[in-house]
């Protein structure tokens, strides 16, 4: 169990299965609720849906790329958890991408700045340090990023708002940012149905000499990661 001071915590949810974990975690129960507001483009409803019948949390409904949506989730708060973005799909325009992660992202750190919170926890990606060419074995936070910026909206823009957040470290805001790899858990519907659908296809896709091995994270972990960098997340601390 973890266990901190009290403090209000606003959720700006993306990832429906490792914001429920978060908000459920021992040490959030204790604190005396938060606000939630799912700023993901797509499915709103459903993250209402989940949280809005707990008594200790304040569900909304918003728009990242609004500074009063973001202000009206972020007002009070101590601790603002940030896992939305626009994730890849070959449906979504490019202009998206950068309304949401580049854009939305600003956002959300004008507005801790303004609010006066006093911890960012943002949740990242491990595609920001592929680079496409030398492969990953063991990696860390000590990896570079590309030389180059990749074409992909998706990789592109998380690696801009990663450095942003980075940037925006300091004692008045202390941030840090999270690279999970591939979720699975309860509410996934996207990873493993993948996974499964392609395996149930029978298409035959080899990349390489079929030796590199790709890590995933159960959903439950990866929010004890954001849980305990936000514990952790204190002027000259290792996390901050």
């Amino acid at each position: 169990m973890i266990n901190f001071p009290p403090a209000h915590e606003a959720y700006i949810p993306g990832v429906y299965k490792l914001i429920q974990y978060i908000r459920t975690a021992p040490y959030t129960q204790k604190n005396g609720g938060g606000a939630l507001m799912d700023f993901c483009v797509y499915g709103a409803v459903l993250m209402y849906w989940i949280f809005g019948k707990q008594d200790s949390v304040q569900a909304m409904v918003g728009d990242i790329r609004s500074t009063d949506d973001v202000r009206r989730a972020c007002q009070g708060m101590d601790i603002i958890f940030q896992t939305a973005a626009a994730v890849w799909d070959l449906n979504t325009p490019e202009k998206v991408y950068d309304e949401v992660n580049v854009k939305g992202n600003q956002i959300v750190i004008d507005t801790c700045r303004r609010l006066e919170v006093t911890r960012l926890v943002y949740t990242s990606t491990m595609d920001v340090v592929i680079d496409g060419w030398k492969p990953i074995v063991n990696g860390d936070e000590s990896l570079p990023y590309p030389e180059r910026l990749p074409r992909d909206p998706y990789c592109r823009t998380k690696i801009i708002a990663e450095q942003m957040v980075i940037a925006s470290n300091g004692p008045e805001l202390l941030t840090c940012a999270l690279r999970p790899v591939g979720m699975y858990g309860p509410r996934d519907k996207y990873h493993l149905a993948n996974i499964i659908k392609v395996a149930k296809s029978k298409m035959n896709i080899r990349l390489g000499d079929g030796s590199a091995r790709f890590s995933h994270v159960y959903s439950e972990n990866a929010a004890r990661a954001h849980i305990l960098a936000a514990k952790h997340l204190k002027p000259g601390s290792y996390v901050a």
